[in-house]
């Protein structure tokens, strides 16, 4: 009787958890964050944000002034001399330049207008860090729904164990009440043998349960870093998630959905390469300048003397192989190739939430028809209670009612955990952050 009520027990708290789930459990949510913060791979994309940054200001400096100390020594020889006539038979030695040349500046170069460069690289480097963050959010995305999982399957095992300890309990009762019979001559050997087996049958299963259990909290301290030290304390099997239809879920999908927003953003990164290439075939109109120091200024030409320079240069590209041409085919080809990706996610993440949405379906209407089972098969376990201790019916029969109770509250966990693991799932796809 006690193994009766702790089987109908486990099936009310498999029904509560669907009924009165309120929010994310916080032993998943501090378990997720625990994986954010040990996942090499996090770690990883998250220096490649920080590289998306750098590269940013190196953008964003190619526009700048460049600024250079320059000073240089050189010793010419010969120099040129220029024989000038003073009078009748005498001339005057006019040395152009020293021997030794001196000069010391400091130079100024500033691009003044590149007709659209800019603008184009800069906001490439910007899309390409939100491309980085995005790629780090699907990621943590990944992780959590990973996370999810693992954490419900350990919640569903450990209640499975706990149905199968009630049912080697049940067993064993059953075994010490039949080795009694046999004591008073009023059942066989045969029914203690198959009880015996019964009892065997259910340890084994216990067994693979635990061996079950035991990969998915090693599956946990990969993700997470802890080791063993680990425990699942829930007992819940309660994501929340509300009802609505596959359109609105969709339209949520397109605003949040990580793969979603990533393809876009790649849209937009080739879209600014595109236009960027498109611009190398405009000119560069640059700005220089120097101030400093230098000698071989007449009359005096080994005195160093202030100088300055100032002055403009526009480059205009004329040929250079057809090179800005093909860049601008790749591009193109770039864009047009993200775009059918884009479309190829979408549909793909559109596909996958109504496989979601289905099982969804599937498990309630499951969870629904497993109530009256488990009604019926409690009743008739009690009425074959009633009949074997009074010798209508042989243990093999009681055994039948027994499991057909036993097999009706697991299906009705199991059901549950694919809800569960369904919802978990429309989640990821909706971009929903549960953590």
């Amino acid at each position: 009787m006690k193994s009766l009520k702790l089987i109908l027990a486990l099936s009310l708290i498999i029904s509560a958890q669907v009924t009165f789930a309120q929010d994310t459990d916080p032993e998943l949510k501090a378990l997720i964050q625990k994986s954010f913060a040990f996942f090499p791979r996090l770690k990883e994309l998250e220096q490649q944000v920080a590289i998306g940054n750098a590269r940013e200001d190196i953008t964003r400096a190619n526009y700048r002034p460049v600024v250079t100390g320059n000073a240089t020594y050189s010793y010419l020889n010969p120099v040129s001399i220029i024989n000038i006539p003073t009078g009748p038979g005498t001339v005057q030695e006019i040395q152009t330049q020293p021997y030794g040349n001196q000069n010391g500046n400091i130079a100024v170069n500033q691009l003044l207008y590149d007709f659209g460069r800019a603008k184009h690289s800069l906001g490439k480097s910007k899309i390409d860090i939100l491309i980085a963050q995005d790629n780090l959010e699907l990621n943590k995305a990944t992780l959590a729904s990973q996370v999810a999982g693992t954490y419900y399957s350990i919640i569903y095992l450990e209640q499975s164990i706990a149905v199968q300890d009630s049912v080697i309990q049940y067993f064993t009762e059953y075994k010490r009440l039949i080795d009694n019979k046999i004591k008073r001559g009023d059942a066989l050997e045969f029914d203690a043998l198959t009880a015996q087996s019964n009892i065997d049958q259910a340890g084994n299963r216990k067994v693979d349960l635990q061996n079950q259990l035991q990969r998915q909290y090693n599956l946990l301290a990969y993700t997470t870093g802890e080791g063993n030290a680990t425990i699942v304390t829930n007992t819940k099997l309660d994501f929340l998630l509300g009802a609505t239809s596959e359109d609105s879920l969709m339209s949520i999908a397109k605003l949040n959905n990580k793969e979603i927003l990533l393809s876009k953003k790649r849209i937009m990164s080739a879209e600014e390469d595109l236009a960027l290439n498109r611009k190398n075939f405009m000119p560069l109109l640059n700005l220089n300048g120097s101030v400093g120091f230098k000698n071989g200024y007449q009359p005096d030409i080994s005195q160093t003397r202030f100088n300055y320079l100032i002055g403009a240069g526009l480059s205009i590209p004329i040929y250079n192989g057809n090179r800005n041409r093909s860049q601008v085919k790749i591009s193109q080809s770039t864009l047009l190739s993200n775009q059918f990706a884009a479309s190829s996610t979408e549909s793909a993440v559109k596909r996958d939430m109504g496989q979601a949405l289905a099982d969804v379906q599937a498990s309630t209407d499951r969870l629904k028809n497993t109530e009256s089972q488990i009604a019926q098969a409690s009743r008739a376990l009690q009425l074959a209670k009633s009949r074997f201790r009074n010798g209508t019916i042989t243990y093999v029969e009681l055994l039948n009612s027994q499991t057909n109770l036993h097999q009706a509250v697991l299906f009705k966990l199991q059901y549950t955990y694919q809800l569960t693991l369904a919802k978990v799932e429309l989640a990821r796809l909706m971009g929903i952050t549960y953590w």
